[in-house]
């Protein structure tokens, strides 16, 4: 299911947006805001009218921030919803708490869509640019895939090692141009590491007909043992992986500038 960017990943370890970077100096605001919101029972309508209602407050109260909304289209949690901002610097976030105070989002939001959330969680994600290929002029997608990989306590760092090793092999020879990728990491909750790919259309998820282990075994210096041994050292770092396909919701989103 994950083929398309981390086939071999997925054969050998069984295991809302952001530009790429030019270079390891240039910084860029790495962290995303991700809020993830559950319906009640039976209210998943009326959560979506409040959502809309919500929006709406956001875009008239001039909200600095475009929110952008995914419901999961393909996964093990259907019915929940993802909101997320990108791209911004800690400080960033002390200014926008300020704000979101004064124009009365937040209050607005517990009166308006509380009443039909079940639980909601609220992380923040740090992007890895560096080792991430994700032009700045990508459109938005309909669909995101999203592999979630949760980190074992006593994790080696070598872990992290092979996969920027891996991650910059790519980038050197060209995969990127045609299979884009972003890692993720979470912060708050579980630690998790995340890969995540777009696409078009259910189509466009097909795997490719060379999938990544080829690619790297016919354009990369890294032979087929040296291969094998990149991706089980990844496996080791990690008790369990989770795949989940989000689908765009513009109509539920908030674009102040549109």
């Amino acid at each position: 299911m994950t083929d398309r960017i981390t086939a071999g990943l997925v054969a050998a370890a069984a295991l809302l947006l952001a530009p790429l970077v030019a270079s390891a100096d240039d910084h860029e605001p790495d962290l995303a805001s991700v809020w993830i919101i559950a319906p009640k029972q039976g209210m998943t309508a009326e959560l979506e009218k409040a959502l809309r209602e919500h929006a709406a407050m956001r875009e008239k109260g001039e909200d600095s921030r475009d929110w952008d909304l995914y419901d999961v289209a393909m996964g093990d949690h259907m019915g929940i919803y993802q909101v997320r901002y990108c791209c911004f610097d800690w400080a960033d976030e002390d200014a926008y708490s300020a704000e979101n105070a004064e124009k009365g989002f937040g209050e607005h939001f517990q009166k308006t869509v509380a009443p039909y959330v079940d639980h909601m969680h609220h992380y923040f994600e740090r992007l890895d640019l560096e080792n991430s290929y994700w032009p700045a002029d990508m459109p938005q997608k309909r669909y995101y895939g999203v592999t979630s990989w949760v980190w074992k306590e006593d994790a080696s760092p070598e872990v992290t090692e092979v996969r920027k090793k891996m991650s910059q092999s790519l980038i050197d020879a060209g995969w990127g141009e045609r299979e884009p990728w972003l890692w993720v990491s979470r912060i708050g909750g579980k630690r998790m590491l995340m890969i995540v790919s777009a696409y078009d259309s259910y189509a466009d998820m097909a795997p490719p007909e060379q999938n990544m282990y080829e690619f790297m075994i016919e354009n990369t210096e890294m032979e087929g043992d040296d291969l094998d041994a990149a991706f089980s050292t990844f496996g080791t770092g990690f008790s369990s992986s989770d795949y989940t396909v989000w689908q765009y919701r513009p109509d539920l989103s908030v674009s102040p500038g549109d």
